[in-house]
């Protein structure tokens, strides 16, 4: 997952290079418009999910004429009413298969919190910062952003970060002065995209924790993209709180999963970017509050809704259609 590549892989083809909010390199993609106006082009999104409206891709493609347009993209909510959307939103589920079902990740109530994060998005950054600032003894983080790397730290969104949270620049130092306990490689994002690893040793953790913090790649604009995170979440048995996002818990239980609207408040899923993040946290708060006793009598009780997803996705039995929910980002 994280930052895509541009490459030109036909005369009228273009692989965009897209980052959650923003479109990298305008210019060369500019010129591919201008280069094939007045005939058939095609973009592609590959594997993510990105809001093209939200990325001002749509405001680019209108200001040139051209004989058709066809966009293949991961979001399932992506449309247009003159542009060919084509859709695959399914392929990590799909992919999930490859799960072996056999091993007992029963919580062995070690920690509450997991963090399993690869590229330094802001988010990923504030939730893991805020967990080893605030509940370090409670919390699993296997972070494998490595920022000895300069490469990895020009990825770290650290302005976004600051702008969400003015406590922002402290978390992502308390990363960097700890990060032998919480920069670990993992194995199971060493792969290229297609060839995830669904039986990695990192599933090996979950027995470890109570609830999985998911942060997708995508988090702004109108996008449902569920990824190996959330199948993972899922297949390993665990609860889960999803920074992604509007309505991406919606989009869940519109395929037929159940959340944990039950058990603890989800109105987060009413919101994107900071105001969705900085929820995440107040939630993170409540839930660090609850004594042992209460987290496994709470455990307990989600059982049912945590095997009902699970079997749901092994079986394959999930809804196939997705109907946008209201649009919440317009010009």
């Amino acid at each position: 997952m994280g930052r895509l590549s541009i490459r030109a892989t036909a005369m009228n083809t273009y692989t965009l290079q897209l980052e959650n909010d923003q479109l990298h390199n305008i210019t060369p993609f500019i010129k591919f418009c201008r280069d094939h106006e007045h005939t058939d082009i095609k973009l592609i999104v590959n594997q993510e999910s990105h809001c093209l409206q939200f990325c001002g891709v749509y405001a680019i493609l209108d200001l040139f004429t051209f004989t058709s347009v066809t966009i293949v993209t991961a979001n399932a909510v992506e449309c247009h009413d003159r542009y060919r959307i084509v859709i695959n939103w399914a392929y990590w589920l799909k992919q999930s298969r490859k799960f072996k079902t056999s091993n007992d990740y029963t919580w062995n109530q070690t920690k509450i919190f997991g963090c399993f994060y690869g590229r330094p998005s802001a988010p990923r950054v504030g939730i893991a910062g805020h967990l080893a600032q605030h509940y370090n003894d409670k919390s699993l983080l296997q972070l494998r952003f490595n920022t000895d790397s300069e490469d990895t730290r020009k990825l770290v969104d650290i302005q976004k970060l600051f702008a969400w949270d003015t406590t922002g620049a402290a978390k992502l130092d308390q990363l960097v002065q700890n990060k032998e306990q919480y920069f670990q490689p993992i194995p199971a994002y060493e792969y290229t995209t297609g060839s995830y690893d669904y039986n990695s040793d990192l599933n090996n953790l979950y027995k470890n924790i109570f609830v999985d913090i998911v942060v997708e790649a995508t988090t702004l604009g109108n996008t449902f993209y569920p990824t190996e995170k959330i199948a993972r979440a899922i297949l390993c048995r665990k609860p889960f709180i999803v920074m992604a996002s509007k309505f991406y818990l919606g989009y869940l239980k519109q395929i037929g999963f159940k959340t944990f609207d039950e058990y603890w408040p989800e109105l987060y899923d009413n919101a994107d970017g900071k105001a969705r993040y900085l929820a995440i946290l107040e939630l993170i708060d409540r839930l660090a509050k609850l004594s042992t006793a209460e987290l496994v009598e709470l455990n307990i009780k989600m059982q049912h809704t945590i095997e009902y997803n699970r079997q749901l996705l092994i079986a394959q039995q999930y809804n196939k259609q997705v109907t946008r929910i209201i649009p919440h980002y317009e010009n």
